[in-house]
């Protein structure tokens, strides 16, 4: 979040955070002397001296105000660019219907003729495509100062300097992929062939994926666990095809991953959602896009 993002955005990212807090706090980090932590595992804060202005001001204009479904605080996950597609709650951590936590298309209008995800074809064809969602950044410019704010990010971690995530590709030879997987598993598969989808979420997001490699197979799952195995750090998410490169006698040479967002792609999109905010939707109508059926309610 840069000081510069519209305050529509920032203050329905505010009250995100907040629900985050409450729904969370004594869930995790047991025996630790306190709730949450300040990095990408719970809530990320750089310190009181990192407090803007505008950050005030969207904290003031929405005290007390959380998401709810029914009685519930609801806990509000979100992540950088969902890709297009919103994924629900069940396919990314434990198998639990969270009706507020659902698939959404990412724009003013879900089309007609919207490919099936749960598909490869389909996959290959959305992801070929530039549909008109908040978060792709040729329908919807990114202002220029969240531009900047994606290159000085993505250069500080190694990522890829010009993109928002929208859409990406990685390209790696089999052996440089079973280095990896042996490092992260210490499965000793070799040089990896072939990465085969066996399953696929409301968004296109792989939930489970077989390996497959010169000194065996073995399967993988879900999102997070994908994304860990198949990159030195993380891959952009689990949206994503495999083409293999192959020589003239039909050896692979390398494995394509073509994918597209950023994160696990459940709750709010903060590049799609910013986006709105520019747009002239208000915090509540960001809000109700990103977690249907939640509503806006005052506590304090």
């Amino acid at each position: 979040m840069v000081p510069d993002c519209s305050l529509e955005f920032l203050k329905s990212q505010t009250v995100v955070a907040r629900n985050t807090v409450f729904a969370t706090a004594g869930k995790h980090h047991f025996g630790d002397p306190f709730d949450l932590c300040a990095d990408d595992h719970c809530q990320c804060f750089h310190g009181v001296a990192a407090i803007q202005e505008r950050s005030r001001q969207a904290g003031a204009e929405t005290r007390g105000e959380v998401l709810m479904y029914g009685s519930e605080v609801c806990d509000a996950r979100y992540a950088k660019v969902c890709g297009g597609v919103g994924e629900a709650y069940h396919n990314v951590w434990d198998d639990l219907n969270v009706p507020y936590l659902t698939r959404f298309y990412d724009g003013p209008q879900t089309p007609k003729n919207l490919p099936d995800l749960h598909s490869e074809a389909g996959v290959e064809a959305f992801l070929a495509d530039s549909p008109k969602v908040f978060c792709n950044p040729e329908a919807f410019p990114l202002p220029e100062y969240l531009r900047k704010a994606h290159e000085h990010f993505n250069w500080q971690v190694g990522y890829m300097p010009e993109a928002s995530g929208f859409r990406w590709e990685v390209r790696m030879t089999p052996r440089e992929l079973g280095a990896i997987v042996e490092e992260k598993t210490g499965w000793g598969l070799g040089a990896i062939w072939d990465i085969q989808p066996l399953e696929r979420g409301d968004s296109g997001r792989i939930i489970y994926a077989r390996l497959v490699g010169e000194n065996g197979e073995k399967i993988i799952g879900k999102e997070l666990e994908i994304r860990r195995v198949l990159s030195k750090s993380h891959l952009f998410s689990a949206m994503f095809i495999v083409k293999r490169e192959l020589d003239e006698q039909g050896t692979v040479q390398a494995l394509v991953l073509k994918g597209g967002g950023w994160g696990h792609g459940v709750g709010l999109c903060q590049v799609g959602a910013e986006i709105m905010g520019e747009e002239g939707y208000s915090y509540e109508q960001i809000l109700t896009h990103y977690y249907p059926g939640a509503k806006l309610k005052r506590l304090y």
